[in-house]
């Protein structure tokens, strides 16, 4: 083989790979700018969607100055704390899709107690136009509509999508901010002692 034939060779083995290198070059920026319109990407256990979702909440958390969790360590074992609130988080260890549906009916039934204890009846769906209305007549923070709102529609993948798998961490996290509204519902509402 001459030099020659082994420069094209060369040529020819790097072509493809460094076509692909300069076309990320180039269109970087604009890669980079669709990354955050991604709306689902499932690679092995990573739920983005999810994880993206969680984050977006977790922000309206801090927003509506939920109270923090609390430590499910520190809860004795016969409290109904650690049964209720705190079983979503333990279950999350085992199932976490299981674990994001019980956190999510305890939200639910929070905001139930509460609208019948505002004297609004039974509320059965938590639609947008619902919250807000809830939100209007004092029975949750204004800044919380959209917080549960991410909660319900993460719930709602949990319940329907078959390919959902969250993590372990994912779960507890939804839990812990489930945990953390139905705190604030039940503070608001007189429904526990502060």
């Amino acid at each position: 083989m001459d030099l020659f034939s082994f420069i094209a060779e060369v040529v020819k083995a790097l072509a493809w790979p460094g076509a692909v290198v300069f076309g990320l070059l180039v269109l970087r920026r604009p890669l980079l700018a669709l990354v955050p319109t991604i709306r689902h990407l499932k690679v092995g256990e990573l739920e983005l969607e999810f994880g993206r979702q969680l984050v977006e909440a977790e922000k309206e958390a801090q927003a509506a100055k939920l109270p923090p969790a609390s430590d499910p360590v520190l809860a004795p074992p016969d409290s109904s704390t650690l049964n209720q609130l705190n079983g979503p988080r333990l279950v999350a260890r085992v199932h976490p899709r299981a674990a994001v549906l019980e956190a999510w009916i305890l939200v639910e039934r929070a905001l139930q107690q509460a609208a019948v204890r505002r004297g609004l009846g039974t509320i059965r769906d938590f639609t947008r136009t619902q919250l807000e209305h809830l939100a209007r007549v004092a029975v949750i923070p204004e800044e919380t509509v959209g917080l549960i709102g991410h909660l319900r529609r993460l719930r709602n993948e949990a319940a329907h999508a078959a390919d959902f798998a969250p993590t372990v961490a994912q779960a507890i996290e939804y839990a812990e901010l489930a945990e953390r509204l139905v705190r604030l519902i039940e503070l608001r509402n007189g429904l526990t002692a502060a």
